[in-house]
């Protein structure tokens, strides 16, 4: 495979589809792909927390829906 799958300046979803997310870890996340010249897009429900969830069923559905509907994303 040669080149890049994804070009600088490409916008990424980031989205928790199931345990809730350390802010840390999400935070190191979010800047390793902006250090690679990529655009971070956050889900709405992202830092969300329902017990050990991130956020309930329909947020999180509700999110990779939008995510997955949203031309502009490339991953």
């Amino acid at each position: 495979m040669s080149g890049a799958l994804l070009r600088r300046g490409a916008r990424v979803g980031v989205l928790a589809t199931g345990f809730a997310v350390r802010p840390d870890a999400l935070d190191a996340g979010v800047a390793w792909l902006s250090r690679r010249g990529l655009v971070p897009v956050l889900g709405q429900h992202l830092r969300a927390i329902d017990g050990y969830l991130a956020g309930d069923d329909a947020a999180r559905a509700g999110d990779l829906d939008a995510a997955i509907a949203d031309p502009d994303l490339a991953a």
